[in-house]
This record gives C-alpha cells, structure tokens and sequence, in this order.
C-alpha cells in the first residue's frame, strides 16, 4: 500500500520579468523584417542615461532582460495562479547606447517604452572592418554630402547613414541588403544572398538609396530608425547622371566588389531630403 505525503510549502520566490530587449542583426534576414532576424552573436555594452530608479537588468549575447524591484517577492505559503500570474504594470521610460567593446558592431541610440512584457527588438549593423563579402559579391563606397543646396554640407560625411540595395531577381523576387556607414561615412554592404545569374543574363537591376541626418556627430551614433531619405548623385553612365534622385539605379552581378561613386567622384555624392513629387 502506497502512501501519499503532503508537502508544506512554507514560501514561494515570485519574480516577473519586466520585459526584454533582443539585439538584432540587421543584415541577417532577407526581407529586413526584425522578427526574422537573428540575434547579435555577442554581449554588447549597454549604457542606460533614463530608466526607473529600481529598475534592474541582466545582460546575454543577443539580449537584455530587464524588470522592476519587486514590492512582494516572497509569497507566504504555496502562491496561488493568481499570485504567479504577471501583474498589470504601468509602462516606464529607457534610453541609452549599446555598443560593442569587439568593434564588430556599430553603436547605436534607443529611446523606448518599456514593461508590457511583449519584448523589443532593436537593430545592429557590423562595421565595414567586420562585414565579410560572400560569393554574391557586394559594394563599398563613402557617402559624402555636395553641398549644392547647403555650402555648409560640402564635402561632409554622411556619417552612421543607412545603406540599402533592392535587386530584382524576378519579376516576383526582390532581395533587400542593408549596411551602415561609420563615422566617417564609410560602407561596405554584404550581397551574400544574391543566387547566381539565370542563363543569359549578364546581371540583375538594382537600386542603392540611402537614409542619413546631415546633422550627425560622428561622435554619438543616433537610433538608425530615425534616419531622413537623401537624394542622390548616380555613377557615370548610369540613368540620372549629373543630377541627384531617390535612387541609384545600377546593374549587379553575383560575385563582384564594386565601389559606388557619383559620376566623376571618389565618393557618393548625397543631398538631404527626399524627391520632389
């Protein structure tokens, strides 16, 4: 005959998480959607200058969980469903910089509200020095504002400006690539999702735009989201040559490394503000 104990249940540790920030990889998925990218392979250094004062956090490769001091962390007794289940907490207010001490990964601002519990993702860009060039090729240049508008821009980098390549590889499949430029205005941009060329095709038809804040310090990288659309030069030979568009209209094929530069430049030449209509 079996006998059954009953166990006494003196206390229950309860402690809800807060919420939680997942550092992505911005150039990890193909259609640049932040919930099919994948994690930042690393611990990043994350600073916060606005948080509550009993907030506390703990840091992983590709994540930060953060949650509130709890007022009752200890039930007496065996807690009940009610007690275990996450409260209703009123959102809270964080900002910061996270950056990474490898310099693999560009640094980069974030201004968030926090403690629904749903978590966030915030995207990271690699550095030109760690971006690595597959069999599909890729693209490099420096992006430089002419000044044309504005003299007080000649020859100013476009410093953390956003880069990004759609290239048709079907009249049903656009790829989309991303890269960031550094401080000093200075890109290069992986293809490595570019499928080999369909027989008697000698490239695809692409398009290069790119997002970026006259203004920036090259000293305090911003939240790449709030990057403004610039107009830009194309390269000689290109359509639009000799004025400033949307777009950079180019001709891609798998495996080559191009640099991207305006008609007679070194460099990209960019002007602020999107297309007239």
């Amino acid at each position: 005959m079996s006998s059954i104990r009953s166990v006494l249940v003196k206390e229950t540790p309860v402690l809800h998480g807060s919420d939680l920030i997942r550092w992505l990889d911005g150039t990890s998925a193909a259609d640049l959607d932040p919930a099919n990218m994948a994690a930042v392979d690393r611990p990043l250094a994350v600073t916060f200058t606005v948080r509550p004062p009993d907030l506390e956090w703990l840091h992983k490769p590709g994540r930060t969980a953060l949650w509130r001091k709890p007022t009752v962390d200890i039930i007496g007794g065996a807690a009940s469903d009610a007690e275990r289940t996450r409260p209703d907490l009123p959102l809270f207010q964080v900002a910061g910089r996270a950056s990474d001490p490898s310099g693999a990964w560009h640094p980069r601002r974030f201004d968030l509200s926090l403690g629904d519990g749903a978590g966030h993702g915030l995207v990271l860009y690699p550095t030109p020095q760690a971006t690595r060039m597959g069999s599909g090729g890729g693209l490099f240049g420096s992006l430089r504002f002419d000044g044309g508008e504005d003299p007080a821009l000649a020859g100013r980098p476009a410093a953390w400006a956003l880069v990004e390549v759609t290239v048709t590889v079907s009249p049903t499949d656009e790829r989309r690539f991303r890269a960031q430029a550094d401080a000093r205005g200075d890109f290069r941009l992986s293809l490595w999702r570019l499928p080999p060329l369909p027989e008697g095709t000698s490239s695809y038809a692409a398009s290069l735009t790119v997002r970026a804040d006259p203004t920036a310090d090259p000293d305090t990288s911003p939240d790449p989201g709030v990057l403004e659309p610039t107009r830009a030069e194309p390269p000689a030979g290109a359509p639009g040559e000799g004025s400033f568009g949307p777009g950079v209209p180019l001709s891609l094929a798998p495996g080559q490394l191009r640099r991207v530069e305006s008609a007679g430049e070194r460099v990209l030449l960019l002007r602020p503000g999107a297309a007239p209509p």
